[in-house]
């Protein structure tokens, strides 16, 4: 419980200090993208955007150097702008 208090008081506290900069880290040019890309739809689904079914019907292969190396979040946006299946 300590644990978790303190990495949330850690990060509301680094998330203030990026707002008072202007600034962003790479984690959130990852939730940004995503959110471009999928909006919550009920309980426990997601569904493509029409940003992400525009940039899906533009490619046929994407192609991904390291995959085994990627977080949720990149695997989301993979999915979002992939003609497969979503979330």
């Amino acid at each position: 419980q300590v644990l978790f208090e303190a990495v949330t008081a850690f990060e509301q506290r680094y998330s203030e200090k990026k707002r008072e900069r202007s600034l962003i880290d790479f984690a959130d040019i990852e939730h940004f993208a995503l959110a471009l890309l999928v909006r919550p739809q009920g309980e426990t689904g997601y569904r493509r955007t029409a940003l992400a079914q525009e940039l899906a019907g533009q490619y046929d292969e994407i192609l991904v150097d390291e995959y085994q190396d990627t977080n949720e979040v990149q695997n989301a946006i993979f999915q979002a702008v992939s003609i497969g299946r979503i979330l």
